[in-house]
C-alpha cells in the first residue's frame, strides 16, 4: 500500500492553502514552488490560531 506523505494528508484538512500560497506576487498565471516544509509551516500556523481561538472561547 502506498504511503501518503503527512503534509499531503494534513493539507486536505486545512482547505486549499497551496492554491493560494503558490501565487507569485499575486499573479494568477504565475506560481512558485511550495516545499513540504512550506506546507507544514502553514498548517502549523493554522493549528496554532485554531488553538488560540479555542482557548479564548473556552
Amino acid at each position: 500500500m502506498r504511503q501518503v506523505h503527512p503534509c499531503n494528508q494534513r493539507l486536505g484538512e486545512c482547505g486549499q492553502i497551496a492554491h493560494v500560497m503558490d501565487l507569485l506576487d499575486g499573479d494568477l498565471k504565475r506560481r512558485r514552488h511550495i516545499s513540504d516544509a512550506d506546507v507544514t509551516d502553514a498548517i502549523n500556523w493554522v493549528e496554532r490560531i485554531a488553538l488560540a481561538i479555542g482557548t479564548v472561547l473556552g
